[in-house]
């Protein structure tokens, strides 16, 4: 596996160039670490929807990174629900060392790997909750709210998500969300909410737009 984390490495250095996404420099190594594990254990289970590496380092990993020039905390704690395979916590727990966090994942194959990375990765800032979220409380151990940051990929449609996570969110606190499709669709939410926003060209050239919002 060190031979696949020197060529991840080489990867995502040199996706987040050509995609404009800042990444700090000692965030790649372990970035790339995990961008095999992912595709170590996707080869054995139904982790995540690709094993292409270059694909993994774009769409799941850097894409997950497009949120950290939004955010207005420096540290803090970030619950990730629905986290799957860690996407998009991992990547922001490594870019973000001040950060702890805690992954939400009701699946258990998911939630066995999600360990084995806190184990080789964020042994001391990853809390793993086999879990789900219910009526705005999360249904698991150790998962103690409100928190600083509530972020979620792929899961709920974004409007219904900024909704679910508000009670799980501290007053002055912050929500992520990843929307596919023209800004223009979102743009009087976006006002209303008073949310900071990038637009970029995800895979095929899809618009897509990710959000930070704040909670009041």
């Amino acid at each position: 596996m060190v031979d696949e984390q020197a060529a991840f490495a080489t990867l995502v250095a040199r996706i987040a160039e050509r995609d404009a996404v800042d990444v700090p420099t000692e965030a790649v190594g372990p970035l790339a670490k995990y961008c095999a594990l992912l595709r170590h254990h996707g080869s054995r289970t139904n982790l995540v929807g690709t094993l292409e590496p270059e694909r993994i380092v774009a769409e799941l990993v850097l894409d997950s990174l497009r949120l950290l020039p939004l955010l207005g905390a420096e540290s803090g704690r970030v619950v990730d629900i629905g986290s799957g395979g860690g996407i998009p916590i991992v990547p922001l727990l490594i870019a973000l060392p001040e950060w702890r966090g805690v992954a939400v994942e009701p699946r258990a194959r998911r939630a066995a790997f999600l360990a084995t990375v806190r184990r080789a990765l964020l042994p001391e800032r990853l809390t793993v909750v086999r879990g789900r979220l219910v009526d705005g409380v999360i249904d698991g151990e150790h998962a103690e709210t409100p928190f600083d940051l509530a972020v979620s990929r792929a899961v709920f449609a974004p409007q219904e998500w900024v909704r679910l996570a508000e009670p799980l969110v501290c007053s002055g606190g912050e929500i992520g969300a990843w929307c596919t499709g023209p800004r223009s669709a979102i743009e009087p939410w976006i006002e209303a909410r008073a949310a900071r926003a990038v637009q970029y060209a995800g895979p095929s050239g899809t618009m897509r737009t990710v959000l930070c919002l704040p909670v009041p």
